[in-house]
């Protein structure tokens, strides 16, 4: 979004800036990040996906999608890549073969055992921020993502889930 339009967006709350602040510190700790895991061959979003299927082995693809806040077709080219470079790797369930599930393929393995918890990797990342001013805003973003209707699953005004082609939400 174009900082001229942000400016000029109303603001019914009185936070004018808010908006943009908070866009342009996405962009600046997604560009510093980057920077850091270029070194190791991963991307921002490739260190996300590593994560989640760290968190939940197993994790269904569709669930992958709602946690990235993607489109498929987003998730399927980055899950895509990945795999082809062995950082994870794609199964069918057992129950119901419709549902595809990630799991850490040896790169992704090899790679987090180097880097260690992906959320501890860079601490210097919010080191501006007291440990107090870390939990406030962990707390504040929370409030607005739960504000803005929760999950990424929420796809319009009306509050309805999203559903992908193996049925899931």
């Amino acid at each position: 979004m174009n900082n001229a339009l942000v400016n000029n967006l109303p603001d019914p709350h009185g936070g004018d800036e808010v908006l943009q602040e908070l866009l342009r510190a996405s962009r600046v700790v997604y560009r510093w990040l980057g920077a850091r895991l270029e070194v190791m061959g991963l991307t921002p979003a490739q260190l996300e996906v590593l994560d989640a299927v760290r968190q939940s082995e197993g994790l269904p693809l569709s669930r992958l999608r709602d946690a990235l806040c993607c489109v498929g077709s987003n998730v399927t080219a980055l899950v895509d890549r990945m795999e082809r470079e062995g950082l994870v790797e794609r199964r069918r369930d057992g129950a119901d073969r419709r549902v595809v599930r990630l799991f850490l393929g040896p790169a992704g393995r090899e790679k987090l055992a180097r880097l260690g918890d992906p959320r501890e990797c860079c601490p210097e990342t919010l080191a501006a921020l007291s440990p107090a001013e870390r939990r406030r805003l962990v707390s504040l973003l929370r409030k607005l993502v739960e504000g803005l209707g929760g999950a990424c699953a929420r796809c319009d005004a009306g509050g309805e889930p999203r559903v992908s082609a193996d049925g899931e939400t």
